[in-house]
């Protein structure tokens, strides 16, 4: 059986929210495939993955720290599905994301819902979930700062494979990614909300200084030009909050 979807989890060292991550996705039934990329090969991770996946899922290892963009390349290279969504090991999805999704999968066309936050609790329970409405936002509004998390957006396997996530940003490669389909893809909100963007105690990638924030802020907009005046003006305004003076016409 091909599968509907294929769901990428990247994961680095950090089991028990792998292993929930994994729940997630099985519960979607066989239409979904599974694949876990680690850029590591710890044996914790290994025995997370033993336990907890299908015969039909697969599992990458590469020891060394390659970083997410890596995984989800390799993970998107090896997709069976007609469709891929990329996880981080700290998301879940409802049980019930791929039966909303099914009939809102247009060819050709990158689509988006709407997602939870949630605070986890200490011991991984799930706190209050703060659900996030998308479709009063402009989409161009993503030229300015990204408002679609990674397992909010859901991509033709074939539009996939024709960008990269960029191996040497340290963050926002997510956003990269998705300005690189926006330039030649259209994109369409769809009103559903499958998507769990989990704020997990312990140290991630969002901790990162705000130099490194503003280094990584300043490429996406030399990489990407802005498409009209409001959206340059905008972008200056930003970062503008970050003490960097940068005049609209040069964004």
């Amino acid at each position: 059986m091909t599968p509907l979807i294929s769901f990428v989890i990247t994961t680095h060292n950090r089991p028990k929210l792998l292993v929930r991550a994994i729940k997630s996705v099985i519960a979607q039934g066989p239409e979904a495939e599974l694949i876990v990329v680690a850029d590591e090969g710890s044996r914790e991770t290994r025995d997370a993955v033993a336990g907890a996946l299908r015969e039909t899922d697969s599992f990458l290892s590469y020891p060394g720290t390659r970083g997410p963009s890596n995984s989800r390349n390799f993970g998107r290279n090896i997709a069976r599905g007609g469709w891929i969504c990329f996880l981080d090991d700290d998301d879940t999805i409802t049980p019930d994301y791929l039966e909303q999704a099914k009939p809102h999968l247009i060819p050709g066309t990158v689509i988006y819902g709407n997602y939870t936050r949630v605070q986890d609790d200490p011991d991984l329970s799930f706190g209050a979930p703060k659900p996030r409405l998308l479709k009063k936002r402009t989409l161009d509004t993503i030229e300015v700062q990204n408002f679609i998390p990674i397992g909010a957006f859901l991509v033709p396997i074939d539009l996939a494979r024709r960008v990269d996530f960029d191996t040497y940003l340290a963050s926002r490669e997510d956003w990269d990614y998705l300005l690189k389909l926006y330039a030649f893809a259209p994109f369409q909100h769809v009103d559903i909300c499958g998507f769990r963007y989990h704020h997990a105690p312990g140290p991630n990638r969002n901790n990162l200084v705000s130099g490194e924030r503003r280094a990584d802020l300043l490429s996406i907009y030399r990489r990407h030009k802005a498409t009209s005046f409001r959206v340059k003006r905008k972008r200056a305004e930003l970062l503008a909050r970050y003490g960097i003076k940068q005049s609209p016409r040069s964004l």
